[in-house]
């Protein structure tokens, strides 16, 4: 994906490149010598591309990365990418073009500590289905003093849901963490649902609903 402005001779056509026109106004940083996009304008133009709203939701969610969180640890100094405040910003400065109503569709899903798409996707299918809204990350304190910070947490109640992409059953150390962390979680009381991808599907998300239904004392899904 590539973009000029129009005095730059607009979008480039050619072989194996998506072309964009770039908005005269549209801020750029230099990255090794390159000009991009900044972050918040970037998901912007994903709006703006016709991303379904959820997408748009998970690529805000990403900018606003903990420090700490796994993709922190892997590129110390570059999450978060932006703040709320940015992207509300940003929302504004783009105000009148193509994908600015799902934009601000998007603002109030925002939230802050996810760390991967498929965390903030089904945070937003569990609220779409009715589940009042989990804590996305948090530090728990345990009796031990360690902490733990499951994915999807709804404290009062003791439960949390943990989704399990294929790197933790691959990766033999996040496996063994995996099964660490839910047994000390359980041993202190604590209901942990661990699901995969096939909670994408109808079968898949019907299950959770209905176990998250048995222990949050919700109705049964339809």
């Amino acid at each position: 994906h590539l973009a000029r402005t129009r005095a730059e001779g607009g979008a480039p056509r050619r072989s194996g490149v998506v072309g964009h026109e770039l908005h005269p106004q549209d801020p750029v940083l230099v990255r090794a010598g390159v000009r991009i996009t900044t972050p918040a304008a970037t998901w912007a133009a994903l709006a703006q591309l016709g991303l379904p709203l959820a997408d748009v939701v998970a690529a805000g969610d990403s900018l606003l990365q903990r420090a700490d969180g796994p993709a922190g640890r892997r590129r110390p100094g570059e999450h978060p990418r932006c703040t709320v405040r940015d992207l509300e910003a940003e929302v504004l400065r783009v105000r009148g073009r193509r994908g600015t109503r799902t934009l601000r569709a998007a603002l109030p899903l925002l939230r802050n500590g996810a760390d991967s798409r498929a965390e903030t996707l089904l945070r937003l299918a569990l609220a779409d289905a009715g589940v009042p809204e989990p804590e996305v990350n948090p530090l728990l304190l345990l009796s031990d003093g360690s902490t733990v910070r499951p994915d999807l947490v709804w404290r009062e109640a003791h439960v949390c849901v943990q989704y399990e992409g294929d790197h933790h059953r691959t990766d033999p150390q996040q496996w063994r963490r995996d099964i660490e962390r839910d047994r000390r979680m359980q041993a202190e009381g604590w209901i942990v649902l661990r699901v995969t991808a096939s909670v994408f599907t109808r079968r898949g998300l019907t299950a959770l609903l209905r176990d998250l239904a048995a222990h949050l004392r919700l109705p049964l899904p339809a």
